[in-house]
């Protein structure tokens, strides 16, 4: 099964804020756009829904360098192992997701490519 990938570059930004803003679960909420919970540490349990209908999707967080990378395990609705890396690049930071065995490639990007952008979106409103 082939990995899915999506990224996005984010203008006048750092590492560190990105980070912050895909794993602090007070920022997520402001431009993931599903319901999400999240426990942010090694081990941590993750969930988000898409509606009321659907079954949520979870997992547990493997790996977590901050300001660098998260790794995550889907083990609910999708599945999956999740790498998410955040670098600098020129005055902002690219954000790349690798999802492997997502099972549904098609769900998987829309949920990344969605997620992206509305990622972006967020933080380059946040700069003055």
């Amino acid at each position: 099964m082939a990995a899915v990938e999506a990224q996005v570059h984010i203008e006048n930004t750092n590492p560190e804020e990105a980070f912050d803003a895909l794993a602090d679960p007070l920022l997520v909420q402001f431009w993931f756009p599903f319901e999400f919970t999240l426990n942010p540490k090694v081990g941590g349990s993750w969930s988000f829904q898409r509606s009321a209908w659907d079954r949520p999707a979870s997992g547990v967080i493997e790996a977590m360098q901050p300001g660098v990378m998260l790794r995550m395990r889907f083990t609910g609705a999708m599945r999956g192992l999740v790498n998410i890396t955040v670098q600098r690049e020129g005055n902002g930071v690219r954000v790349a997701v690798r999802h492997q065995d997502s099972g549904d490639e098609a769900e998987a990007l829309d949920v990344w490519t969605v997620g992206l952008e509305r990622l972006k979106d967020y933080l380059e409103a946040q700069t003055p």
